[in-house]
């Protein structure tokens, strides 16, 4: 980075500077790395902003027990707090109920295999790129 700095003329490049363009850099291509994969396979969304589980088997929606399955990994609650003052955390469910919550989930799951991610192209990353 400091080669490339004197190169365009800049005399003075703080050790900062390089960390801040490097931390922007990887996050730019973390970006665009999530957009391609996420336009190829099923994911899942957290609060509705974050993306996970790239890959995951979508829901049928023509079941109509599936709409209502509810990953806990999906919503974050708050912690309550007592009188006290304590935050105290939500309960966990039990052992029983995640099981036949899995069940649930097992029984409700499409026969589609779990997808293998083939590499991703430089075509793929413009097309990316010219729809946003």
């Amino acid at each position: 980075m400091f080669v490339i700095a004197w190169d365009c003329g800049l005399d003075s490049v703080d050790d900062r500077a390089v960390q801040l363009v490097m931390t922007a850099v990887k996050h730019q291509v973390k970006e665009v790395l999530t957009a391609v994969l996420s336009r190829r396979n099923a994911y899942k969304l957290r609060e509705g902003r974050f993306q996970f589980a790239l890959g995951c088997t979508p829901a049928n929606p023509y079941l109509r027990n599936s709409r209502i399955l509810s990953n806990l990994q999906c919503h974050s609650h708050p912690t309550t707090v007592s009188s006290t003052g304590e935050h105290l955390p939500e309960m966990v469910p039990t052992l029983d109920w995640a099981e036949s919550k899995a069940d649930l989930l097992d029984v409700h799951a499409t026969a589609a295999e779990t997808v293998s991610f083939t590499g991703v192209l430089i075509s793929s990353v413009l097309s990316v790129s010219s729809q946003d």
